[in-house]
This record gives structure tokens, sequence and C-alpha cells, in this order.
């Protein structure tokens, strides 16, 4: 999917204890590094192989500066190669011209400086379309249509599905698979990488039923496993994480089968919506296996929404403090976890602002880079957000034994717009109550025998006494964190 640049590099995303059965649990702090148009790396196409070393190796120190411990690289940015390939030419970016030889590798070296550094390697890759530029559209090409050709067997003349951009892979074709098989096995055994993010899985398929491509899709789970399996082959602990936004019924069978995280944002409307402070708040279930998600490179920022058409858009204090407990329940209920750029300090820049934050009066856009906003540190309001979710954050990530079971109990999840006032999660080691109206409100909560007693709130340190039914009153907006070991 496109995207727009914020910080140095693409993106900033966190992930919290990224579990899975063949993965090993960790939080994963990692960013997008992005060589199209030069957007990340490499700056300038005219400088050579000295100062493109140097402007990588500046990158990735910033990374360790700035604590992440994975990137995800761009290597095949426009149907060309930052590394020696048999099937693309030198991709343009690093020269001037493509399938220029740069005499040096540049794919191994950011390898090799990243795992000097701690960090992990993740492909982003997409292999549900390509550009017209690529070798395999260009053999059969339509030049009448300017589109690929109806007797090119590697694509589709038009996409059966609404999940591609440009020329759509035909994925059932055995040639197209090969392909794709021979790609992900020769950047693992010979490059070592530690993973791959694929783009769009939704869109493979040639039979969707629909041409929204929603529904279970038993071809479309057969062509994702087969190239999961093809990297469990020659690397059984190496990343899987497709962004599928499918059917749950897929979602499900694709972590339990080969272990692959899927991308899940089901949940981010009731979030918004509870953030804004209206009806249509209900929290839809959490669910195993995947990265659950408030916020993705592709959505409009729920601070951008708050400021905009919330009820309280013009209080920065109602919004920190509603944020701050919508991420409450996203931290602290099971299974891995997602946090866009900023979203620690409730970056508020809508999706379609250019670099100086004006928003275009359409897509115009959406992909150009986003203003950084470090003054957001002396704002109140936003360091009040800030310190609220690293300690919701290091609690978790210091209770990972906790977290990393399969099966977490919990007891309580009343989450719809009927608790507004006061919805609640409950389970063995936490208890959150928020209050999301604006008027003061007293919740009863329901607490099984077997973990009352001694809590402690978390955002003070205070000891609470915790019974069968445990009665909070909060003001308009605000929200309550119990822990205890």
């Amino acid at each position: 999917m496109k995207r727009f640049s914020a910080l140095f590099l693409l993106m900033f995303v966190c992930i919290c204890m990224l579990a899975q059965s063949i993965n090993p649990k960790r939080e994963m702090r990692a960013t997008w590094l992005t060589t199209v148009v030069n957007i990340d790396w490499p700056v300038s196409t005219t400088k050579g192989m000295e100062a493109q070393q140097k402007e990588l190796i500046s990158l990735l120190d910033a990374c360790v500066k700035f604590n992440m411990n994975t990137v995800m690289f761009h290597i095949r940015p426009a149907c060309d190669a930052l590394y020696k390939s048999s099937y693309e030419p030198w991709s343009s970016y690093l020269n001037n011209g493509r399938g220029v030889d740069p005499g040096w590798d540049p794919l191994q070296f950011c390898i090799d400086e990243c795992h000097k550094r701690g960090i992990a390697v993740i492909l982003d890759v997409v292999f549900n379309h390509a550009t017209g530029q690529f070798p395999y559209a260009k053999m059969w090409w339509d030049s009448g249509k300017n589109k690929t050709a109806s007797n090119n067997p590697f694509f589709n003349v038009d996409a059966p599905h609404n999940w591609s951009v440009f020329h759509d892979f035909n994925h059932t074709y055995a040639e197209t698979v090969n392909y794709f098989d021979e790609v992900l096995e020769y950047w693992l055994e010979e490059y070592n990488i530690d993973g791959f993010r694929f783009d769009l899985t939704k869109g493979f398929v040639q039979n969707p039923g629909n041409y929204d491509a929603y529904g279970y899709s038993a071809q479309r789970i057969g062509i994702l496993k087969h190239y999961a399996q093809t990297i469990r082959a020659v690397d059984e602990d190496a990343y899987v994480i497709f962004e599928h936004f499918c059917d749950q019924s897929e979602e499900n069978e694709l972590y339990n089968s080969v272990g692959a995280l899927c991308w899940n944002n089901n949940q981010r409307n009731g979030y918004k919506q509870s953030v804004l402070g209206y009806t249509g708040s209900s929290f839809a279930d959490f669910k195993k296996g995947r990265i659950n998600n408030i916020e993705t490179h592709d959505e409009e920022r729920i601070a951008y929404k708050a400021i905009t058409w919330g009820d309280s858009k013009s209080n920065w204090a109602v919004i920190s403090k509603r944020l701050q407990a919508a991420y409450a329940f996203h931290f602290l209920t099971p299974y891995p976890k997602m946090m866009w750029q900023f979203g620690e300090l409730g970056y508020d820049v809508s999706i379609n602002a250019n670099d100086s934050g004006v928003v275009g009066s359409g897509d115009e856009y959406r992909t150009h880079r986003k203003p950084v906003r470090w003054e957001y540190f002396n704002d109140a309001n936003r360091k009040a957000l800030y310190d609220a979710l690293s300690k919701i954050i290091s609690w978790r990530t210091d209770n990972e034994e906790y977290y990393g079971q399969d099966n977490l109990s919990v007891h309580s999840w009343r989450t719809g717009d009927a608790e507004m006032s006061g919805k609640t999660l409950v389970m063995d080691k936490v208890i959150v109550v928020a209050n999301f109206t604006n008027a003061e409100a007293t919740t009863n909560v329901s607490v099984p025998s077997s973990i009352t007693g001694q809590w402690k709130n978390l955002l003070t340190g205070e000891s609470v006494e915790v019974g069968g039914t445990y009665s909070v009153t909060l003001a308009g907006s605000d929200y309550i964190v119990l822990v205890r070991e």
C-alpha cells in the first residue's frame, strides 16, 4: 500500500509481545526503510557507494538511538533490485539509470549492519501485483490497451477483485508460484533475512466470489499457506506477517496452520468512536494470532478525527484521557498489538496533509511526508498520554510470561455502547475501567473471588482493596488501571 514519511524513515510501528508458536516472544519496534523514489535511502543516486553506505549507517545508528529492533526494508522498489538478481535489473534508485551495477551489494550491507546492531530485517513484499515495467508483464503486453495481454500466463488482464493497484498476478499459474518460491528461498538462503511482511494478501485469489473478495476462500488460503510453508521449509523461525483484512476464519486458519500473523483492525472503529464520544463504540473482540491495531498507515489518525469531529474537539485534556483509556484496553488485552508512529503523543496531523500539515481537498497529499512533532513533548496533555502509555506498555512487557500464554482468562469484557460511562476489562492480573462520557459516573465491577484482595493503581502506585464487587466513581473522560502480581 502507499505510505508517507515521518521521522527520518517511513513509519514507526510498535508491536507489543509479538508472540506466536513459531517465532520467539519479543516486542517489535520497527520502521520501514523505503527506497522507492529515494524517500528514505539512498538520498541521492549520484553520490556513490561510500556516501550511500554512510547514509545507511547513520539511519541505522538512529534506529538504535530510538530503541528500534526491526527494519522493514524495500529491496525491489519498482520492478528493479537493490541486490544482484537474475530476474530484475539493478535499481535506478542506486544509480542514474536502471541496470547499472553499483559495484557493491546494498542488501547484504544493510543486513550485515542491521544484525551488528541487533536489528532484525523483514522484507516488505508486494506479491499480488506489479507495474508494467516488470519483465513478465512486458513479455506479453497489449500496447493498445496499455495493460497485460490476454495471453500473459503470469497476469490477469483485469484483477478479479478490488485489492490490486497495478497488474494482478495469477497465483494459480504454476510458474508464478515457482517464481515467488524461488525469490523467497533465495532471500532466506543467500541473505539470511529474518522474515517477510506481505502486502495486500487479500488479493491472492482468482475466484473471490465477489469483487471485494470478502468471505472465506479455500483457494486464497491454499496459495498463502503454500508461500508460508516455502518460508518455513528454509527457516522455521522466520516472521510471516500478512496484511490480510479478510474473513476471520481465514486468519484463524493461517495462524493455526503456518503461524502467520495477520494485521487486524476490527477493533479500530469502537476505539475511535469512544475517543470521539459517540455511539457505535463497541470494542470488537481481540483476536488470537492477529496483530491487533487501532490505526495503521492507511487510515486517518484517531486524534485528528477527535480534534476535528469529536464531542470535545477543543479540549485536549479530554482527548488525552480518552486516548489513554483506549490504549489501556488495547495493550492490556491478550495477543499481539500494534501502535503507529507518534500514537503515544496523540499525533493529530491528517493522513491527507502535506509536509507542512496542510490538508488537501482530496488525497493528493496522502503519500507526502508528514511533519515531525517533537514539540508535543512540551504539551502537558500529550506528555501525560506518553507517560501513561509508557507505564502501560512497560507493565505488559515486564509480564511477558503472563501475556505469552496461549489462552489468557478474560473474566469480563463489557465495552459496548451501553457501557460508555463504564467500559470494563477484568483479567487475572489486570482491571481497566473507563468513562468515555463527559459526566461523572459510578461503575460496579464484578470480580471473581479468586482474584480479590490487594491491587495496585498502575498509574499512581496506590494500593487498592478489591472485593467481589469493585465500585469505582470516575470523573468524565477518566479511567483507572489496576494490576496485581
